[in-house]
C-alpha cells in the first residue's frame, strides 16, 4: 500500500487527516468528494451495519436481541468517540440508536422522526452546531434522501436486484450531491459538477475502505494483514486516482459563490417542493369504529 493510499484509508477509518496531503485535499474538494475524508455519517452507517452482521447470533438466545442492539448501540458511539464526535457521526449515531430501540422493541422507525429528535438534541447540548457547516451538511444530504432519495429509489424499483443496487446507490449519491450543491457553494465558493455523477461510485469505493478498517479493527487477525492492505488500499487508491481525474476535467468544477439570500431561497424552494409533493400523495382513509 502506497503512502497517499494509507493516509486515506486513515483518514476515512479513524479521522486521521495529517497524513493527507495537500494536493490531494485539493482534489477531493474540487471534485466534490472530500466529505469521504472525514468520519460521517456513511462511516458511522458502516460500522453500524457490520456490528450488526457481526452480532446475528446473539438472537439465538433468551433475550439476545435486546443484549445484540445494546451493544450495537454501544459500538457504534465508541466509534463516534473515537472520531472525536464529529457533528456528522453524532447525527448518525443518535439516529442509529433510536433505529436500534426501534428494534428491539419492534416499533415503527420514521426516519424524518429520528432526524429531526437527533438535531433537537444534539442543539440542545451543543447550540453552537448549528452554525457548524458539517452539521448543517449532514443534516440537509439525509433530509434530502429521506424526503426524495428514498421515494426515488422506490419508483425506480426493477425486477433485477443488481440492477437496483446500482440504481440506489446513484439516486442516493445524487440526490444528497444535489442538496448540498448550494451550501457548498455558498461556503466554499465551489460547485462540484461532475461530482454528481462520480460520488456513487467514489462512495462504494469508500464503503470497502470503511467496512475493511472497521473489521480489522474489530477482529485484528495478523496473517490476514496482507489481504486487508491489498483491498483497503486499492479502493483508497481508486478513490484517489477518482477525485484527480474529476477535478482536473474541464467544466468539471465550477468556481462559484452563491449569496446567503439566494442560498436560503434555494432551500425554501426545495421545502415548498417537497411539502407540495407530499400532499399530492394519495391519503389514506382510517375507518373510525363505534
Amino acid at each position: 500500500m502506497s503512502a497517499g493510499a494509507a493516509a486515506v484509508v486513515e483518514a476515512m477509518a479513524a479521522g486521521e487527516r495529517r497524513g493527507v496531503t495537500p494536493e490531494l485535499r485539493t482534489a477531493y474538494s474540487r471534485s466534490g468528494l472530500s466529505h469521504l475524508l472525514a468520519v460521517s455519517g456513511l462511516h458511522t452507517g458502516i460500522v453500524f451495519a457490520l456490528v450488526n452482521l457481526a452480532l446475528w447470533w446473539l438472537p439465538l438466545f433468551r433475550r439476545g436481541h435486546l443484549l445484540k442492539n445494546l451493544l450495537a448501540a454501544v459500538a457504534v458511539w465508541l466509534f463516534v468517540a473515537a472520531a472525536g464526535f464529529p457533528p456528522s457521526a453524532v447525527r448518525a449515531a443518535a439516529m442509529c440508536t433510536v433505529l436500534q430501540a426501534a428494534l428491539a422493541s419492534a416499533s415503527e422507525y420514521v426516519g424524518l422522526n429520528a432526524l429531526a429528535a437527533a438535531g433537537f438534541g444534539m442543539l440542545v447540548w451543543n447550540p453552537n452546531w448549528l452554525g457548524d457547516i458539517s452539521f448543517q451538511l449532514s443534516f440537509v444530504a439525509v433530509a434530502a434522501i429521506l424526503a426524495w432519495g428514498v421515494p426515488l429509489c422506490r419508483r425506480c424499483r426493477t425486477r433485477w436486484k443488481g440492477v437496483n443496487v446500482v440504481v440506489d446507490a446513484y439516486l442516493i449519491g445524487f440526490v444528497a450531491t444535489a442538496a448540498t450543491a448550494p451550501l457548498v457553494s455558498h461556503t466554499f465558493g465551489v460547485v462540484p459538477l461532475a461530482g454528481l455523477a462520480v460520488n456513487p461510485l467514489a462512495i462504494a469505493l469508500a464503503g470497502v475502505v470503511v467496512f475493511g478498517g472497521a473489521l480489522w479493527m474489530l477482529a485484528p487477525v495478523g496473517f490476514l494483514a496482507p489481504a486487508f492492505g491489498f483491498v483497503t488500499g486499492s479502493a483508497a487508491e481508486g478513490i484517489s486516482a477518482l477525485a484527480r481525474l474529476t477535478a482536473s476535467l474541464p467544466g468539471g468544477t465550477a468556481d462559484y459563490t452563491l449569496g446567503g439570500w439566494p442560498t436560503a431561497a434555494v432551500y425554501a424552494v426545495f421545502a415548498l417542493a417537497t411539502l407540495a409533493a407530499w400532499s399530492g400523495e394519495p391519503k389514506r382513509n382510517v375507518p373510525l369504529r363505534t
